[in-house]
């Protein structure tokens, strides 16, 4: 992914961007409050890419506390929004890592082209590796793990 600047990163990848805050938050607020901190981070920046701002969306959150941390599950995976057959679907990304969920809204999302995705280090390529083989039972229940 070649380097441009925040503000044009936010005008072509803005929507993304978000769609990877809620992923990564507990509700619209908190995604909001997020991406305005990684704003911040970049103020000063030239250049990012848009792999760096979404990583950053990351390293602002606080540290992850297990399953459905106190305040139970994501607003995204309650909020009336979710198809009924695809709730089991839903509440299982929402249980994976932090990290977890990122790679997969990396690899879903298609800001992120074929040629960023193959570009990803190992790490992240093992992320999203570990990601879809946490949702297999629920993909498909028949699958022999």
């Amino acid at each position: 992914m070649s380097a441009i600047s925040f503000e044009r990163a936010l005008e072509q990848y803005g929507d993304d961007l978000y769609r990877l805050a809620v992923l990564l938050s507990p509700d619209q607020a908190a995604a909001n409050a997020l991406l305005v901190r990684t704003a911040r981070q970049f103020r000063n920046h030239v250049a990012a890419d848009v792999r760096s701002i979404a990583i950053a969306l990351c390293e602002q959150l606080p540290a992850e506390r297990g399953l459905f941390r106190r305040g139970g599950a994501p607003a995204w995976v309650t909020a009336g929004t979710v198809r009924t057959e695809d709730t089991p679907l839903v509440t299982a990304i929402a249980r994976l890592p932090r990290a977890q969920r990122l790679a997969l809204g990396l690899a879903a999302l298609h800001a992120f082209t074929t040629d960023n995705l193959a570009s990803m280090e190992q790490e992240w390529r093992v992320r999203v590796r570990d990601a879809i083989r946490a949702l297999l039972p629920v993909l498909d229940p028949d699958l022999d793990p």
